[in-house]
């Protein structure tokens, strides 16, 4: 998780979301497991969770005196922001621009991905979302979008 974090926190356009200077200013933006109530006041944020089905994986061959191991799994990674004001009028528009903000976040990761001291992401999937906060919410919680897409990590095999 905490790799994840580390990729995610060196994105320029993630640094730009969350009015961050730096990864480090940028870190306290990312939660694992669950966010801090209450939820809207902690936006623009990510949350990065675990899969419970596949969230590690650990593949060892061994031949003799050669042997050889991999390492990889699953993590999920969630993008909340609130909606700002110029599109909150259309909801065309408003999707837009999340999915558009969402897209250069994830470029960048793609890019660092397997430089430096960044993990290698083996696959991006969106699993849930775009969604946009229902009306009920949004008195209480503030007009916002969130997507949520799986991450597989770890070495190619």
């Amino acid at each position: 998780m905490d790799n994840l974090r580390t990729l995610l926190s060196n994105s320029g356009n993630f640094q730009t979301l969350v009015g961050a200077a730096n990864a480090e200013q940028a870190r306290q933006h990312i939660y694992r497991t669950a966010v801090p109530q209450p939820l809207g006041a902690k936006r623009p944020y990510a949350l990065i969770t675990h899969q419970i089905e596949a969230g590690f994986r650990y593949d060892f061959t061994a031949g003799g005196a050669a042997w050889h191991t991999v390492n990889g799994g699953m993590l999920d990674l969630t993008i909340v922001r609130d909606t700002p004001s110029a599109y909150q009028s259309s909801e065309p528009d408003s999707e837009m621009d999340y999915v558009n903000t969402v897209d250069e976040i994830l470029d960048d990761m793609l890019t660092l991905s397997g430089s430096d001291e960044y993990f290698h992401i083996r696959g991006l999937e969106r699993l849930r979302g775009p969604i946009h906060s229902h009306q009920a919410e949004d008195a209480s919680e503030g007009d916002y979008y969130q997507a949520t897409y799986r991450v597989e990590w770890g070495m190619a095999e």
